[in-house]
């Protein structure tokens, strides 16, 4: 099998080899002339375009735990804890903390940080961010998870925070990193008058001016963020969810980066000198998911259309899909050498990740007689669901699948669509064999596992991402173990043990980890993240 390197945090040099036939003809032969880019970059502009890959679903930054929005939201708002590019844990509303007790949590807050509008931050507005979570009416995806730790909060003083939990929770520095804080006065402001701008105010080093929902997001430099002003004066963020546009946009110099450029374009792109390729080794695994808790799977038939029982509830189904997988071919083939194969939530280098685990199998001839023994010699019909415009190429993924699922006798058909649509009907449990990804964040395996693999339980914030419903009391316990041991050489053991466990039930189906990639004009330069976000601050004109 092979790894990304051991380290997640690494920026990652891509060998400049073919990667195929690029989109030149559907691109009307602009990739052949960079010259006429270059007479159009001139000198650098202090307004930076960037294409996203996907939509923001709100301004409200308790709305919706979704990678699009709180990238698009990270530079209004803040968080107590930050990451860096390496996905480090750094200072950033709140310049340091530590564990009092194994119950207790100190946070001192940063001063002479203001708000957008001018007053002042204090401890008051973290208390009243984190009270208005849970409030949030119709989240898809809520925060909630992030604090249900938390037994009590006190501002000591308007610059000292102190958190308070039942038992002992040693993430807590990580999670203050997943919640941003907005002014307590907006405790009870609904997600309407976020998303109007009327209460879209943050400490962050922009401020949204203009929110045209489909079309662009303008941003407006914070000349009083305490870190200094960023080196646009003004962003605008246009969602360009069609690979091909995006490209087009960057070589036509409609935009100044993109992100998520198709990897078939990479060489065409880095041997043009008006471009520049930014890449680092991705911290996103590209699963699926199971449905587990129906009787009869959505979209799940006898060839002829005959209702049959749940097979997704055989393991022995699950390992003949599983096997049926050529993991080299769509790491190689169609993610273009991209991407790395995997086994398992987390990837080397990762806290949780465990080296033990075999390396996944490619054999359709094991799978047809599993799937003879588990009696279904001639296979089914089944549908996979999943996204066109979420990850590099998850469309071409979903299609390779249904491929190599005809091949031990399971014809799939594919329905893809746009993560607008995606998510909030996998979240209604709609679909029955589905596209997933998730990003491990700077609590690595923990909270991939706990989200993913856990039983869903909603009062306890457990299996949040768990949208088949799986559930194994062995792993559950080994979870919640992990979750209050402040100790990591033993929590890593516990999570290991629970990876290892799902794993083995084939819980879910990893097929590999992902490559960030962007693509520039050759005036702006960009600082890579392992988390894929693509944040204007990290942005700079060459002159």
């Amino acid at each position: 099998m092979r790894q990304r390197p051991e380290s997640p945090s690494s920026t990652l040099a891509l060998s400049r080899r073919s990667l195929g036939r690029g989109t030149i003809a559907a691109l009307g032969g602009v990739l052949a002339a960079p010259a006429i880019l270059r007479a159009q970059q001139g000198a650098p502009s202090r307004v930076l375009t960037i294409a996203a890959a996907a939509e923001p679903t709100s301004l409200d930054p308790h709305f919706q735990d979704h990678d699009p929005t709180i990238n698009l939201q990270r530079h209004i708002y803040e968080f107590l804890v930050g990451q860096g590019p390496r996905m480090e844990l750094i200072p950033e509303l709140a310049e340091s903390w530590r564990a009092r007790d194994p119950l207790t949590w100190e946070f001192r807050l940063r001063r002479g940080v203001v708000w957008h509008d001018g007053a002042p931050f204090t401890a008051a507005d973290v208390i009243a961010s984190f009270r208005r979570v849970p409030t949030v009416e119709n989240s898809p995806s809520s925060f909630v998870p992030y604090l249900r730790q938390i037994t009590a909060m006190e501002a000591e003083d308007a610059h000292t925070l102190v958190l308070r939990t039942a038992a002992p929770f040693p993430l807590m520095p990580n999670y203050m990193g997943a919640v941003m804080i907005v002014p307590a006065r907006f405790e009870s402001t609904k997600t309407a008058e976020f998303n109007t701008m009327a209460a879209a105010i943050g400490t962050g080093p922009y401020r949204v001016v203009e929110y045209a929902r489909g079309q662009r997001i303008v941003l407006e430099a914070n000349p009083h963020h305490w870190a200094g002003p960023p080196p646009y004066k003004r962003v605008v963020f246009r969602p360009i969810t069609a690979t091909g546009s995006r490209v087009a946009a960057l070589l036509s110099g409609d935009v100044d980066l993109i992100e998520q450029p198709p990897p078939v374009d990479i060489p065409a792109l880095r041997a043009n000198p008006a471009i520049r390729v930014w890449e680092s080794v991705g911290n996103r695994i590209v699963y699926f998911g199971f449905d587990f808790h129906r009787d009869r799977a959505v979209g799940v038939t006898g060839h002829d259309g005959s209702p049959i029982p749940n097979p997704f509830r055989d393991l022995r189904v699950r390992q003949a899909l599983n096997l049926a997988i050529n993991r080299e071919a769509i790491c190689n083939r169609v993610m273009e050498g991209l991407a790395f194969p995997a086994n398992q939530m987390v990837s080397a280098g990762v806290f949780g990740h465990d080296p033990a685990i075999p390396a996944p199998v490619f054999d359709p001839d094991r799978a047809r007689r599993l799937l003879a023994e588990a009696g279904y010699p001639n296979g089914f019909r089944m549908t996979i669901h999943g996204t066109s415009d979420r990850l590099v190429n998850d469309e071409k993924v979903l299609q390779a699948l249904a491929q190599m699922f005809a091949r031990i006798g399971v014809r799939a058909e594919v329905d893809a669509m746009l993560s607008t649509a995606f998510f909030p009907r996998v979240n209604r449990l709609e679909f029955s064999f589905f596209f997933n990804s998730w990003g491990a964040g700077s609590s690595g395996g923990v909270t991939t596992i706990r989200t993913a693999l856990a039983t869903y339980d909603d009062a306890k914030g457990m299996g949040r991402g768990n949208r088949g419903r799986y559930s194994n009391p062995e792993v559950d316990r080994r979870i919640h173990a992990a979750l209050e041991t402040l100790d990591d050489g033993e929590r890593e053991r516990l999570i290991r043990e629970a990876t290892a466990l799902a794993m083995a039930d084939v819980a879910v189906i990893p097929t590999h980890w992902t490559m960030n990639l962007w693509a520039s004009r050759a005036n702006v330069v960009y600082q890579p993240r392992v988390d894929g976000f693509t944040l204007a601050t990290k942005m700079r004109p060459t002159a």
